[in-house]
């Protein structure tokens, strides 16, 4: 098995553009209509990520400080994704974690609290 999409709240859809758009260098797919907004983006051949701008129930959770104790979406990448990927989260000021099993990996959050494991090997 592997899975087709996985959908994520946003509460901003400029704002998220930005991030998966600038940040992570996705690129955006053509949406249907659904009734609401939001963006989709191609992760692979198969794998889609789909954001939906509806009312997020995690904004004002408790969540713990490094991401690989929440609910993350993982993905991989080339070793040079990973760098420039790196470079852009720092150079946006937005806070990431080393992964604590020595793994080349990072954990970091979206604006909205989105969390994701960037993981790479050389």
């Amino acid at each position: 098995m592997e899975f087709a999409h996985l959908a994520l709240i946003i509460s901003d859809l400029k704002r998220s553009a930005h991030f998966y758009e600038n940040i992570l260098g996705l690129t955006p797919i053509t949406r249907p209509n659904l009734g609401f907004d939001g963006l989709w983006y191609t992760l692979s051949k198969k794998q889609e990520l789909h954001l939906m701008l509806l009312s997020s129930p995690y904004l004002h959770c408790n969540r713990p400080i490094h991401g690989g104790r929440d609910n993350h979406l993982a993905i991989f990448t080339k070793y040079e994704n990973f760098i420039a990927i790196q470079q852009r989260l720092k150079h946006a000021g937005i806070p990431y974690t080393n992964s604590k099993s020595g793994r080349m990996a990072i954990f970091f959050r979206d604006p909205d609290l989105n969390t994701f494991e960037l993981t790479s090997s050389f």
